[in-house]
Protein backbone atom coordinates (compact mmCIF):
# COMPACT_ATOMS: atom_id res chain seq x y z
CA UNK A 1 0.00 0.00 0.00
CA UNK A 2 1.29 3.73 -0.90
CA UNK A 3 1.89 6.19 1.26
CA UNK A 4 -1.46 8.55 2.14
CA UNK A 5 -1.43 12.12 1.84
CA UNK A 6 -3.85 14.97 2.15
CA UNK A 7 -2.15 17.84 2.37
CA UNK A 8 -1.94 21.56 0.46
CA UNK A 9 1.40 22.11 1.02
CA UNK A 10 3.09 21.39 -2.00
CA UNK A 11 6.49 20.08 -0.21
CA UNK A 12 4.75 17.66 1.17
CA UNK A 13 3.76 16.28 -2.13
CA UNK A 14 7.55 16.96 -3.78
CA UNK A 15 8.99 15.09 -0.73
CA UNK A 16 6.65 12.19 -1.22
CA UNK A 17 7.16 12.05 -5.26
CA UNK A 18 11.34 11.99 -3.90
CA UNK A 19 10.45 8.41 -2.34
CA UNK A 20 8.43 7.32 -5.52
CA UNK A 21 11.33 8.03 -7.64
CA UNK A 22 13.77 6.42 -5.34
CA UNK A 23 11.93 3.26 -5.67
CA UNK A 24 11.28 3.20 -9.16
CA UNK A 25 7.70 4.35 -8.83
CA UNK A 26 7.81 7.39 -11.72
CA UNK A 27 3.99 7.35 -12.90
CA UNK A 28 3.27 8.28 -8.82
CA UNK A 29 6.28 10.21 -8.90
CA UNK A 30 4.81 12.38 -11.74
CA UNK A 31 1.54 12.36 -10.38
CA UNK A 32 2.74 13.93 -7.15
CA UNK A 33 4.74 16.46 -8.93
CA UNK A 34 1.47 17.56 -11.05
CA UNK A 35 -0.16 17.85 -7.60
CA UNK A 36 3.11 20.24 -5.80
CA UNK A 37 3.34 22.13 -9.58
CA UNK A 38 -0.65 22.98 -9.54
CA UNK A 39 -0.66 23.70 -5.64
CA UNK A 40 2.78 26.26 -6.30
CA UNK A 41 3.43 26.90 -10.13
CA UNK A 42 6.46 28.67 -9.41
CA UNK A 43 8.33 25.40 -7.27
CA UNK A 44 11.16 25.45 -9.35
CA UNK A 45 12.74 21.95 -7.86
CA UNK A 46 9.29 20.49 -8.56
CA UNK A 47 9.51 21.70 -12.11
CA UNK A 48 12.76 20.58 -12.63
CA UNK A 49 12.35 16.75 -10.88
CA UNK A 50 9.02 16.48 -13.24
CA UNK A 51 11.35 17.27 -16.15
CA UNK A 52 13.84 14.19 -15.06
CA UNK A 53 10.54 11.94 -14.92
CA UNK A 54 9.21 12.74 -18.69
CA UNK A 55 12.64 12.58 -19.81
CA UNK A 56 12.99 9.33 -18.86
CA UNK A 57 9.54 9.03 -20.37
CA UNK A 58 10.77 10.49 -23.77
CA UNK A 59 8.61 13.62 -23.32
CA UNK A 60 11.92 16.16 -24.40
CA UNK A 61 9.71 19.26 -24.99
CA UNK A 62 7.63 18.50 -22.17
CA UNK A 63 11.15 18.05 -19.85
CA UNK A 64 12.85 21.26 -21.93
CA UNK A 65 9.91 23.51 -21.27
CA UNK A 66 9.71 22.24 -17.26
CA UNK A 67 13.56 22.81 -17.45
CA UNK A 68 13.49 26.27 -18.81
CA UNK A 69 11.07 27.77 -16.10
CA UNK A 70 12.58 26.14 -13.62
CA UNK A 71 15.90 28.29 -14.66
CA UNK A 72 13.82 31.31 -15.12
CA UNK A 73 12.25 30.98 -11.70
CA UNK A 74 15.79 30.15 -10.24
CA UNK A 75 19.00 31.56 -12.36
CA UNK A 76 21.15 29.53 -10.06
CA UNK A 77 19.49 26.34 -10.15
CA UNK A 78 22.52 24.55 -11.27
CA UNK A 79 20.65 21.33 -11.68
CA UNK A 80 18.08 22.55 -14.03
CA UNK A 81 21.15 23.95 -16.00
CA UNK A 82 22.89 20.70 -15.78
CA UNK A 83 19.54 18.52 -16.81
CA UNK A 84 19.24 20.87 -19.69
CA UNK A 85 22.54 20.60 -21.19
CA UNK A 86 22.64 17.15 -20.86
CA UNK A 87 19.37 17.14 -22.95
CA UNK A 88 20.29 19.11 -25.55
CA UNK A 89 23.50 16.57 -25.90
CA UNK A 90 21.12 14.07 -26.29
CA UNK A 91 19.28 16.10 -29.42
CA UNK A 92 22.40 17.07 -30.91
CA UNK A 93 21.72 20.74 -29.89
CA UNK A 94 25.40 21.10 -28.65
CA UNK A 95 24.86 25.67 -29.38
CA UNK A 96 22.23 24.89 -26.45
CA UNK A 97 24.48 22.59 -24.42
CA UNK A 98 27.41 24.94 -24.14
CA UNK A 99 24.96 27.51 -23.33
CA UNK A 100 23.62 25.59 -20.81
CA UNK A 101 26.85 24.56 -19.40
CA UNK A 102 28.76 27.70 -19.19
CA UNK A 103 25.82 29.49 -17.54
CA UNK A 104 25.83 26.40 -14.56
CA UNK A 105 29.83 26.45 -14.85
CA UNK A 106 29.65 30.17 -13.74
CA UNK A 107 27.98 28.69 -9.89
CA UNK A 108 30.51 26.18 -9.83
CA UNK A 109 33.60 26.10 -12.06
CA UNK A 110 35.21 23.11 -10.26
CA UNK A 111 32.03 20.64 -11.95
CA UNK A 112 34.78 18.51 -14.32
CA UNK A 113 31.84 16.26 -15.16
CA UNK A 114 29.80 19.50 -16.84
CA UNK A 115 33.52 20.37 -18.14
CA UNK A 116 34.03 17.21 -19.58
CA UNK A 117 30.38 17.26 -21.10
CA UNK A 118 31.15 20.52 -22.31
CA UNK A 119 34.58 19.51 -23.96
CA UNK A 120 32.50 17.07 -26.13
CA UNK A 121 30.43 19.62 -27.34
CA UNK A 122 33.24 21.89 -28.47
CA UNK A 123 34.54 18.73 -30.07
CA UNK A 124 31.54 17.92 -32.01
CA UNK A 125 31.61 21.09 -33.38
CA UNK A 126 34.99 21.22 -34.26
CA UNK A 127 36.28 23.89 -31.38
CA UNK A 128 38.82 21.43 -30.64
CA UNK A 129 40.73 24.29 -28.86
CA UNK A 130 38.08 24.85 -26.56
CA UNK A 131 37.42 21.11 -26.38
CA UNK A 132 40.82 20.26 -25.56
CA UNK A 133 41.14 22.98 -22.58
CA UNK A 134 37.70 21.89 -20.97
CA UNK A 135 39.09 18.24 -21.01
CA UNK A 136 42.38 19.42 -19.36
CA UNK A 137 40.34 21.03 -16.39
CA UNK A 138 38.12 18.39 -16.31
CA UNK A 139 41.17 15.72 -15.52
CA UNK A 140 42.71 18.77 -13.08
CA UNK A 141 39.30 18.20 -11.40
CA UNK A 142 39.69 13.99 -11.29
CA UNK A 143 37.29 13.61 -13.94
CA UNK A 144 38.93 10.96 -16.07
CA UNK A 145 39.02 11.53 -19.47
CA UNK A 146 39.48 8.96 -22.61
CA UNK A 147 42.82 8.39 -24.02
CA UNK A 148 41.55 8.91 -27.44
CA UNK A 149 39.95 12.22 -27.02
CA UNK A 150 42.65 13.70 -25.85
CA UNK A 151 45.15 12.18 -28.29
CA UNK A 152 42.42 13.35 -31.36
CA UNK A 153 42.51 17.29 -29.86
CA UNK A 154 46.19 17.04 -29.70
CA UNK A 155 46.57 15.69 -32.95
CA UNK A 156 43.93 18.28 -34.86
CA UNK A 157 46.17 20.50 -32.62
CA UNK A 158 49.05 19.60 -34.18
CA UNK A 159 50.82 19.27 -30.50
CA UNK A 160 53.85 16.97 -30.35
CA UNK A 161 53.64 14.96 -27.35
CA UNK A 162 56.11 11.64 -26.87
CA UNK A 163 53.73 9.81 -25.72
CA UNK A 164 51.50 10.18 -29.22
CA UNK A 165 53.95 8.13 -30.82
CA UNK A 166 54.50 5.21 -28.56
CA UNK A 167 52.19 1.98 -29.50
CA UNK A 168 50.03 0.75 -26.07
Amino acid sequence: KGIELKSELEWAWFERSKVYLFTGEIQKAESDLNVAINLNPNYDAALNNRALVLLYQGKTNEATSDLNKAINLEPKLINAYNDMAKTCYQMGQFNFSIIYLTSSLQYNPQDGDMLKLRGSCYLNQNRVQLAYNDFLSAVAQGILIDAALLKTCKQRLNIQSPWLSKKF
